[in-house]
């Protein structure tokens, strides 16, 4: 093979290497534990900690007292305050954006259970 034809086999591998992680980028979002400050401090960055509240079931089962000291006030809530809702900011979504959010379900006064929702842009 001559040094031309390895320049452009270089060249090739280098571009679908770039184009392999530009594609990655742009669906990959980041995972991290739930932290309480940053959950209050960041809102726009909250639903990187979604998998983890969800995962962990660490609202399972407190009440709305609970809730409100662990995550803050909701977003909004249902009149009979069965389901509580928390933005928690806007990712990536392919070529366009995700917004997230929070879903608490509460049964007999506690949590019963708790939905990531994502919403394409």
């Amino acid at each position: 093979m001559s040094t031309s034809s390895k320049v452009i086999v270089f060249f090739l591998l280098l571009f679908i290497i770039c184009w392999v992680v530009y594609i990655f980028s742009l669906f990959h979002e980041l995972n991290r534990k739930f932290d309480k400050s940053k959950w209050l401090t960041e809102q726009a960055k909250r639903y990187e900690m979604a998998n983890d509240i969800i995962e962990s079931r660490i609202l399972i089962g407190k009440d709305s007292s609970q809730i409100k000291q662990l995550i803050g006030e909701p977003d909004s809530r249902l009149k009979n305050s069965s389901e509580y809702y928390y933005n928690m900011g806007m990712g990536v979504g392919g070529l366009g954006f995700k917004l997230h959010s929070l879903l608490l379900k509460f049964k007999n006064g506690q949590v019963d259970s708790v939905f990531h929702g994502e919403v394409l842009d």
